[in-house]
């Protein structure tokens, strides 16, 4: 069996773009959500919010995040959020 190849960014930012506005924000335009606004700081996530959204990258990416890794820096925003997707899938 050939496995699949990593998601690309696009495809990764789409979806989480698409989870984020059905999610927390029904009837949003999960465009108006960009890459670079501060997922917490803009009340897009609380705190509930964001393990919400940890289960969901797990279960939906068949990773597992390391609490070790929930940084600013890979989870700040919709952008470093994808960027450390990218790197997650391609050591699955």
């Amino acid at each position: 069996m050939t496995a699949l190849p990593p998601p690309s960014a696009d495809r990764i930012r789409d979806e989480l773009r698409h989870f984020l506005a059905r999610t927390f924000f029904p009837g949003r335009d999960s465009g108006s959500i960009r890459g670079e606004v501060p997922l917490l700081a803009n009340d897009i996530l609380d705190s509930v919010g964001f393990l919400e959204l940890i289960v969901h990258l797990e279960e939906s990416y068949e990773i597992e995040i390391p609490r070790a890794d929930v940084t600013p820096e890979n989870f700040g925003t919709l952008g470093t959020l994808v960027r450390y997707l990218l790197t997650r899938t391609a050591r699955a």
